[in-house]
């Protein structure tokens, strides 16, 4: 990945591949965390299309909403998993709708195995957009299986040994949790096995976006929709708070490619909205505390940066101190002007000036007792 383009990108590791925080040791960026002071702002971002199933210090998992245009805003370029990305959803399935014991037990390489006689009810968190789910199933011997998905859906599908695919339509109707049930209902001393499910989606899955670059150990795929760390955007909305700014994005009702959403009020008459394609940029020094971009600007815009927004940090376009404004929620943003720009951001908090100054104080106060008390000695001696 680091033989790949120059310009930043983060990484996402899935199904235990990468722990988060182990990819700075090679200097890769991962878009989760582990620490034990969490920026709130970008927990809140990320738990809106990832779960963190450890806990709040670690922000997002494998159950990521990959049609989100949230995730490719935080320019995760690579993909680190042991399964097909297709079937990552799996993973919620087994931790948190763990059917009754007495009618299922599950095997480290599948989700679920049903024995006759018996059935099992799944309550899975379906999103917005979903219209059911797809899976694999097979039986040792033939048998036949009948999917209830609540609101008086249902369908039946008969099993082979070999496994087939197997669609269940659902529609959530704006419910946050759907009751699957799987209900055996012919074949003597039949098990079904059950593996490798998914989401199906209304709007169209984009996971065709995900291109296949490493076939090994792990698997690695390129998200080639992700979007940069920085552009420039000529179009912005203003929202009247951090809530409705979030719900907008979560809902999808933006196209993050080219509009910048702010809670900060920009002078209107300086900046006339354009909703024309972003202008790319080019990040030409990148260090801890620092960051230089340059941005050749069509008009007037927004540099947008996909780095959290924090207190402390300063920019500077062209020489000159200007405003970071808030933006996408977490991240930051400057206004530049039409032309060339050179823009960049450092770190350089007040706390650090402050303790600077009272360490040399102190120091200088030292050094003056010190030489006062050496002064007196030489005196008396004298």
């Amino acid at each position: 990945m680091k033989k790949e383009p120059k310009d930043p990108f983060r990484v996402i590791g899935l199904d235990r591949v990468l722990f988060p925080n182990m990819a700075s040791v090679f200097e890769i960026a991962d878009v989760r965390l582990l620490d034990a002071l969490v920026i709130e702002r970008y927990k809140d971002f990320t738990s809106s299309f990832m779960d963190r199933v450890y806990g709040g210090h670690i922000t997002g998992h494998e159950n990521i909403d990959f049609n989100s245009s949230m995730f490719d805003l935080t320019n995760t370029r690579y993909v680190l998993s042991t399964d097909p990305i297709d079937s990552q959803m799996t993973s919620y399935f087994i931790r948190f709708a763990r059917p009754k014991p007495n009618y299922i037990k599950e095997y480290k390489s599948l989700i679920a195995v049903i024995k006759e006689p018996g059935s099992t009810v799944f309550k899975i968190p379906v999103p917005p957009s979903a219209n059911g789910l797809v899976f694999k199933a097979r039986s040792q011997n033939t048998a036949e299986l009948r999917i209830s998905a609540g609101q008086g859906q249902s369908s039946s599908v008969s099993l082979k040994p070999e496994w087939q695919k197997v669609a269940v339509d659902a529609n959530s109707e704006g419910n946050k949790e759907l009751s699957f049930d799987f209900n055996l209902t012919a074949g003597q001393g039949a098990e079904i096995q059950i593996d490798q499910m998914v989401y199906r989606n209304i709007k169209g899955d984009r996971l065709d976006r995900f291109k296949l670059i490493y076939d090994d150990d792990i698997l690695i795929y390129e998200n080639k929709d992700a979007l940069p760390r920085a552009f420039v955007a000529y179009n912005y909305e203003e929202f009247k708070d951090s809530s409705s700014l979030l719900n907008s994005m979560v809902e999808g009702k933006n196209d993050l490619s080219r509009t910048v959403l702010m809670e900060d009020q920009l002078d209107k008459k300086a900046f006339k909205k354009r909703k024309v394609e972003p202008t790319k940029v080019s990040v030409e020094q990148k260090g801890i505390n620092s960051l230089k971009i340059v941005a050749n600007s069509r008009f007037d815009g927004l540099l947008f940066l996909g780095d959290n927004f924090y207190p402390g940090w300063k920019a500077l376009v062209n020489g000159k101190e200007a405003e970071i404004y808030r933006a996408n929620y977490t991240f930051k943003a400057v206004r530049v002007r039409k032309g060339k720009n050179i823009v960049e951001f450092v770190y350089n908090p007040s706390s650090v000036s402050r303790g600077l100054i009272i360490s040399i104080a102190g120091f200088l106060a030292l050094a003056f007792i010190f030489g006062f008390s050496i002064f007196k000695t030489y005196k008396k001696s004298a």
